[in-house]
Order: C-alpha cells, then sequence, then structure tokens
C-alpha cells in the first residue's frame, strides 16, 4: 500500500466549488461598506495576526510557543460589526412618522 497523493487546490476547488461558490457575496448594492459582502474584518484584539505575543513577526522565534487570541481563536478574523456578519448592509430599525423631523 503505497500512499495516496493529495489532491492538488485546483482540483479540490473544481470538486468542491470554491470559496465563492459555497459562500456567495451578496449582489454589489446590496454589500457592507465596511466589510465589502465578505462578512469578516480583522480581529480588533490581535489585529489579524491571530496571536498575542510577536505580533509584528511573521515568524515567533525558535522555542517560542503562540499565545493564539481569544477573541478570533486564532484566524486573524472577526465578524463585522456593521452587518452582524451577513456582509449585506443593515437597513435601519423601527419606524418613522411621516411629517416630523426626527426630533422630540
Amino acid at each position: 500500500r503505497g500512499a495516496r497523493a493529495r489532491p492538488s487546490r485546483a482540483q479540490t476547488e473544481r470538486f468542491w466549488g470554491g470559496w465563492d461558490e459555497c459562500y456567495p457575496r451578496p449582489p454589489e448594492e446590496q454589500r457592507c461598506e465596511t466589510c465589502l459582502g465578505f462578512a469578516r474584518v480583522k480581529c480588533k484584539h490581535c489585529h489579524g495576526a491571530g496571536r498575542l505575543n510577536y505580533t509584528d513577526e511573521p515568524l515567533l522565534p525558535k522555542g517560542v510557543r503562540p499565545m493564539f487570541c481569544p477573541s478570533c481563536r486564532g484566524s486573524g478574523l472577526a465578524a463585522c460589526d456593521a452587518c452582524w456578519g451577513s456582509g449585506v448592509k443593515r437597513r435601519p430599525v423601527g419606524f418613522s412618522v411621516p411629517g416630523t423631523d426626527g426630533e422630540a
């Protein structure tokens, strides 16, 4: 029994459809301005690094273990606050009374 070769990324995307096919972005006019319809933004705590120590270094020094960000669990991404992670613009909540300026 020999080891099987791993499928290439192109073969995998052809079979599974890739990220854009599984998670399509909303139409241009409905996209959130903050995340551009991707529903994810950089984590505010680790600034997208995924870890809290040596965030400005691409690799950790020898012998140092990473301290993963508890907020994003090491992914570096967080749900967008503006659209609540949906990728679609949120509409105003509530109602408006015709003929008023909105002042109390």
